[in-house]
This record gives C-alpha cells, structure tokens and sequence, in this order.
C-alpha cells in the first residue's frame, strides 16, 4: 500500500512539472525557425544571408498558420490545424523532420 501511494505522489510531481515548464506558442516557433534554418559553420556568406532571409521568411509564414494545442501536460504544435510538427514537453519542443515541415506548409 505504502509504494503505491509514494508511486502515485511521484506521478503527481511529476504532472505538475509537466503542466508547469510546458513551452509556448513562442518557443514551438522559434525551435521550428532554429531547426529548419540552421546554416553549416563552413557556409559562404550568401548561404549564411539566404539563410536568415528564409528563416525570417518562415517566421512569418508560421505566425498565421501555427496553431499550438495546450494539452496541460504537453503542448502539440500543429501547421494549418491537422498537420503536428512540433511537441513540447518539459520545457524542451521537439521538432519534426525537414521534410514533414515542407510537406506541411505546401
């Protein structure tokens, strides 16, 4: 009786923490524009600028079309409402591949 009441305060601990570092609309955004338009060290300065061009570009383009859904514990972001690209949970966001992303925003 006594483990499955420390199991159980465990697992309450453990949701607040969830419902309580769970990122925002901000951080799903930012941590798509830093996956997607990551430029390697050895680019030239043209890649690096088109780069930058095209991550502002894309921060835009998901100020209109990212929908974020607060499911207290974790947080999906979604593009247009039915494609998930991103999940946050305990702090952290996690993101789809590159090519989910591109498929998504067509």
């Amino acid at each position: 009786m006594k483990k499955i009441i420390i199991a159980f305060a465990f697992l309450f601990l453990f949701m607040i923490l969830c419902m309580v570092t769970c990122p925002d609309r901000q951080a799903h955004q930012g941590a798509i524009v830093a996956k997607y338009g990551r430029v390697d060290k050895e680019a030239g300065d043209w890649e690096r600028l088109g780069g930058a061009i095209g991550s502002k570009f894309l921060s835009l383009s998901l100020d209109s079309r990212l929908d974020v859904q607060d499911c207290i514990v974790v947080s999906l972001g979604q593009i247009d409402g039915d494609k998930i690209v991103s999940v946050g949970l305990l702090g952290h966001v996690f993101v789809v591949g590159k090519e989910q992303i591109d498929e998504a925003l067509k």
